[in-house]
């Protein structure tokens, strides 16, 4: 068109911006699909699994999730929360333990002597308890309580931590859930027949080939 003085030297910039545009988001997207395939197989436990192409559609039966049955899910699963519990049942064991330390000890000790002089044998028994007074091991219990409340309280961490990761992850979901409805429903079926209309006008003299390449650009990335 430029050449035949149909369009401007700015318009075959503005085309070429574009073309390049287009290059670029292509090498962005080819990236983004490696990075994906990436998380997609060190998240099912097979990390170097070749790119292969996945059964199914992405766009259909996209189902509206429950946020609470969601939750719970993830925190009978989580792997931080069930650590974090495992340290709140050491913490007990740990206040048995030192519980247990402050009954001291009972020793017993049985010696046999033998008098070469005489020739009889002695036979002697000791007994030790020792009565704690002021000792009772007080300050090892209270910082084995202390570790139970501290453990107490990081399990409440990790279950806010999931809950707030888990709410971005469910706003994430249901934008892109709502997305594909409307997409599904409405915009795919406009943006054909819109292609078409000004496809049809643009042979009629009614539109211009720019026209056409903008409708064309819509219905690509409505696709």
């Amino acid at each position: 068109l430029h050449q035949a003085q149909g369009a401007s030297r700015a318009d075959v910039l503005q085309a070429r911006i574009q073309e390049q545009g287009a290059h670029v988001a292509l090498e962005e997207a080819h990236v983004r699909y490696a990075a994906a395939w990436r998380q997609l197989t060190a998240m099912i436990g097979l990390p170097y699994m070749e790119p292969t192409l996945l059964e199914g559609r992405l766009d259909e039966n996209v189902v509206q999730l429950d946020f609470q049955a969601c939750y719970a899910g993830l925190s009978a699963a989580s792997p931080q929360l069930q650590a974090a519990m495992i340290r709140i049942q050491h913490a007990r064991q740990e206040v048995l333990r030192e519980k247990a330390g402050a009954i001291p000890n009972v020793t017993v000790q049985t010696v046999t002597e033998f008098d070469h002089t005489t020739g009889a044998t002695t036979v002697s028994t000791l007994l030790a308890a020792p009565m704690p007074v002021f000792n009772r091991n007080q300050g090892n219990i209270y910082h084995a309580y202390a570790d139970i409340r501290e453990a107490q309280a990081e399990v409440e961490r990790v279950r806010l931590v999931l809950h707030d990761q888990l709410a971005d992850a469910f706003r994430r979901h249901e934008s892109a859930r709502v997305r594909a409805q409307r997409l599904r429903e409405t915009i795919l079926a406009d943006a054909d027949e819109n292609l078409r209309l000004v496809s049809a006008g643009q042979r009629e003299g009614e539109f211009s080939l720019f026209q056409v390449i903008t409708a064309r650009q819509l219905y690509a990335q409505s696709h």
